[in-house]
């Protein structure tokens, strides 16, 4: 609970003022921690999310951690980019940027 605090503070700090906020999302409620597979697994759902429209939503999150909007599913989502983070034991984390392929 309080890397999601620390994590929520930092998103925050970034975006305060920002007229577009991005949505927040994570797998890990859905599929457990994965280890060394997590990146992978995280990876998967965001380009799936991408194909579909539909966006990540977090099952146990009953209440809003804040009220700034960015954990508050859409009904469909836009996404074009989408960074998605893995931080796993030991210090083994990896972060990735996408983008939707819009060509032919």
């Amino acid at each position: 609970m309080l890397n999601d605090s620390m994590e929520t503070n930092a998103l925050k700090k970034l975006y305060d003022g920002a007229e577009r906020k991005p949505f927040v999302s994570s797998t890990k409620a859905l599929v457990g921690h994965c280890m060394g597979a997590s990146g992978a697994v995280e990876l998967a759902s965001v380009l799936r999310s991408m194909q579909t429209g539909e966006p990540i939503v977090m099952p146990r999150l009953t209440e809003p951690l804040d009220d700034s909007g960015m954990f508050d599913p859409p009904e469909k989502i836009d996404i074009r980019y989408a960074m998605s983070n893995s931080f796993g034991f030991a210090g083994n984390s990896a972060s990735i940027v996408i983008g939707k392929w819009v060509g032919e």
